[in-house]
């Protein structure tokens, strides 16, 4: 997400997207591009004094990724791994552009185990640049072209602010993949109600983050990439379980109320530390027992530095925890 050319409304007038908001949302991207393997799972735990929209800004992230990876994603990937030995390549570092030439693929990255890399190598450095960065090389000489897919009948989102922010082009590509591709976990009145709230703009065009978390279900239009599920109760008996999908946990009681159903889906989970201590500290002292019982790997420090060479600094006040668990 462009988030020099988008605004949101603070009360008052419209500001730039706050710098907090900019980097949960970088978290919940992190989650979605790299939730691990099926034996080897991504979890998030998150601390904070107090604010409700973390949840909201965790999902947008998401939702990002998904609009964005529909018309090239693949396509980008496919065309590095088919590089020639020796190619020239430039990746974007540090909103500078490095010219490298092409190595070849690794299986592995050397700190992300699961993930693999392209090796780039100049006269003095060899780079290790893992898939979750491949958006940021540009192949220095095109050889390879590629056609789009026709565009699909039909324009399930109608949405003046998501063409505004994506272009038709990606919309209409997305309306050709109707499925939930994460779930959210809270109460849902509120987080309707809190989405609704938050209004954004672009250029001169006005809407509000709801229509950017396509919420299956949602009034707003047909399309649909995220599914809601209340934090109490017991899940619906007509509810299809997709396997291996990233979860938010909005609060305490969605964790505790629903973690047995999503044992081995990647996850963050949220504790504000305005709510009810006792919910939070079951939820700690579960945590506790999983990282001491399972095979954890630590991963905060890497990702950590990983979103601040992005440009995305956690926010003061905050406690953050990120690992992969078998």
């Amino acid at each position: 997400m462009d988030y020099e050319k988008i605004l949101i409304w603070d009360g008052k007038s419209y500001i730039n997207v706050p710098k907090w908001f900019q980097f949960f949302s970088a978290l919940g991207s992190y989650l979605f591009k790299n939730r691990g393997t099926k034996t080897n799972v991504t979890h998030i735990a998150v601390s904070l004094p107090g604010t409700s929209v973390v949840q909201v800004a965790i999902a947008a992230g998401i939702s990002n990724v998904i609009f964005n990876r529909r018309l090239y994603s693949k396509t980008h990937a496919n065309r590095i791994t088919s590089l020639p030995k020796g190619q020239m390549i430039y990746f974007i570092k540090n909103d500078k552009r490095v010219v490298y030439s092409f190595e070849g693929i690794s299986p592995q990255h050397p700190v992300f185990k699961e993930e693999r890399c392209a090796v780039l190598k100049t006269k003095d450095v060899r780079e290790y640049v893992p898939e979750r960065h491949w958006s940021r090389l540009q192949i220095a000489m095109e050889t390879n072209t590629y056609k789009r897919n026709k565009r699909v009948e039909g324009f399930g989102i109608q949405s003046p602010l998501l063409e505004g922010i994506y272009g038709k082009e990606k919309l209409l590509k997305a309306t050709s993949e109707y499925s939930t591709e994460f779930y959210i976990i809270g109460n849902q009145l509120k987080i309707n109600e809190m989405a609704e709230e938050i209004k954004l703009k672009i250029k001169n065009i006005e809407g509000c983050l709801n229509e950017l978390l396509c919420i299956k279900t949602s009034f707003r239009h047909s399309y649909f990439h995220s599914e809601m599920i209340s934090n109490v109760g017991k899940l619906p008996n007509d509810f299809e379980l997709e396997a291996g999908l990233p979860v938010v946990f909005t609060d305490s009681s969605s964790y505790l109320n629903h973690y047995h159903h999503f044992e081995t889906h990647p996850s963050i989970i949220i504790l504000n530390r305005n709510d009810s201590n006792d919910r939070n500290e079951e939820v700690v002292i579960d945590l506790k027992r999983r990282i001491i019982q399972k095979d954890t790997v630590k991963m905060t420090e890497e990702v950590v530095k990983e979103l601040k060479e992005d440009g995305y600094f956690p926010p003061s006040g905050i406690e953050l925890m990120i690992w992969r668990e078998k």
